[in-house]
């Protein structure tokens, strides 16, 4: 059928028109297969959105000699490096070889511990002591509810003059709700384990219930809610410290709020997450649309650099004078890890020189060098493979004619180069925006687990909570500690004094 169609077709045509006839089929057929091999690398990509994991780790198909960057460094750190960089690229492992004994575990030196001494059943009278054995054994003891019961005496003044009580009694300690029964370390771990154990409240209530004691999930959800009410005035701190910074990174995610004009559905509310290096401060705001609006609302004041994805709202900043914009290179850079499996020859080209610059921010990183230090490292090292990279890029670019993955990074970089590159015009810049994200991750976590915030107030309340958690683990502070004893303090400190009150404050 199909050679009478080729035959009918000819005699149709003239030779040239023929050949024409068949050079534009082919050239469809080809298109269409590009086409159908980009929509595949589409579908592959949302597979493993929703499968499979995100790891997005490079190993080069090279020698490890061939990936170090020459930082011309003393000769300790580059003896460092090469070990460093041997350890990472080394795949195989002989099956003779043994893994070494991690050692004995260590605990906190704050742990407590209880001393069991053992004395033989022999009689030891008159006998040496020669040494001790000493064993360790790590066991625990379920939370303990305390009843804590204030009794305050009271005294009669039998003399008392016209400006004096006839009483005498003791004031209360300040305590975070007034009349109120939960204690600061209560309330401390109920919003703990919901927004850093990711423990919803009907669990808690199980839990609690084990340790004898009945408390109702509104009673709970309420403890929550004055909690956030207490330390409300030190998120609008912590908020006005953020935006005084002239360069703050940005990045937003959503959270699921019920919403009674909703019928059926839950509505998408979003968290924008402002984060200041700089201070090692940040926080998080939560707004119920993920339109510019957002954004600019808050940062209507704001002056300096603002480093961010390529998301499209954050180009209306660009039209102001007084914001600089900056893009992270670890979202272009994810581009090409998504087309390593299309072209695996230019992916590896472009993964090895970013990992080229990557290695240089470990440097700066591992050496502690200040921003005039990382500034002159970056502008030795990592602007001239910029350069090469854009110069590459440019070049591909013309041969690439139809729509492939690798295009598409291709022209996602080219397309923003100069917001890619301007970390590297400047010390005190990241290259990425890695810092923010990391914080945003509990939030994932989180609404795996409880699912959806009960109102839009509830969300903001959340995100107060989210915002502290987060300087929590920047910081490496425990988060309980940390808000049992703001809860505790807040209310008899200043606001001037409110800086003392942040999660990472040393006092000097």
């Amino acid at each position: 059928m199909y050679l009478c169609y080729v035959i009918e077709t000819y005699n149709n045509y003239t030779s040239n028109q023929f050949i024409t006839l068949l050079f534009e089929k082919e050239k469809a057929i080809i298109e269409k297969e590009h086409h159908i091999n980009y929509l595949n690398h589409q579908l592959e990509q949302f597979k493993k959105v929703i499968f499979g994991s995100k790891r997005e780790k490079f190993v080069p198909a090279v020698s490890p000699e061939q990936v170090i960057i020459d930082l011309d460094l003393p000769t300790d750190a580059v003896e460092l490096l090469e070990e460093t960089q041997a350890v990472a690229y080394t795949r195989k492992k002989s099956k003779k070889q043994k893994k070494a004994h991690p050692g004995r575990m260590e605990f906190s030196k704050d742990l407590p511990v209880e001393e069991i001494i053992i004395e033989p059943t022999e009689d030891v009278t008159g006998l040496k002591e020669i040494g001790k054995e000493i064993t360790l054994e790590l066991d625990i003891t379920p939370a303990i509810f305390i009843l804590k019961k204030y009794i305050r005496v009271k005294y009669a003044r039998p003399n008392a003059q016209e400006n004096q009580s006839e009483v005498i009694i003791a004031d209360m300690p300040h305590r975070p709700i007034h009349k109120g029964i939960p204690g600061a370390g209560l309330l401390a771990t109920v919003v703990t384990d919901k927004y850093v154990d990711h423990l919803p409240i009907y669990r808690q209530v199980k839990r609690y219930q084990r340790l004898g004691v009945s408390l109702d999930e509104n009673t709970l959800s309420g403890w929550i809610q004055k909690s956030c009410d207490i330390i409300e005035p030190l998120y609008d701190f912590l908020r006005t410290e953020v935006l005084k910074q002239n360069y703050l990174q940005c990045d937003e995610t959503h959270i699921k709020v019920l919403d009674k004009k909703l019928k059926g559905k839950c509505h998408c509310g979003f968290y924008w997450v402002y984060h200041s290096p700089h201070t090692k401060q940040l926080f998080f705001d939560y707004q119920p649309t993920r339109a510019g609006v957002a954004p600019q609302n808050i940062l209507k004041d704001f002056e300096g650099i603002l480093q961010s994805d390529a998301y499209t709202v954050y180009d209306g900043f660009s039209k102001r004078k007084e914001i600089k914009l900056s893009n992270c290179l670890t979202h272009a850079r994810r581009k090409f890890t998504e087309a390593i499996d299309c072209d695996k020859t230019r992916t590896d080209f472009v993964l090895g020189k970013m990992q080229l610059l990557y290695a240089v921010e470990e440097f700066a990183r591992e050496n502690k060098l200040n921003y005039q230090e990382r500034f002159a490292l970056r502008q030795q090292k990592s602007v001239p493979v910029l350069k090469e990279l854009n110069a590459w890029m440019i070049l591909n670019l013309v041969d690439l004619k139809y729509s492939s993955p690798i295009k598409t990074a291709i022209e996602y970089s080219l397309v923003r180069w100069e917001k890619l590159c301007l970390y590297a015009h400047h010390g005190e810049l990241e290259i990425d925006t890695n810092l923010v994200e990391n914080a945003i991750r509990p939030v994932a976590l989180g609404r795996k687990n409880y699912l959806f915030a009960g109102s839009h107030q509830a969300a903001q309340r959340a995100g107060m909570i989210y915002s502290f958690f987060a300087m929590c683990h920047y910081h490496k502070v425990n988060p309980h500690v940390w808000l049992k004893e703001t809860l505790s303090n807040i209310g008899i400190t200043k606001p001037e004094n409110y800086n003392t009150l942040l999660p990472g404050f040393i006092q000097e």
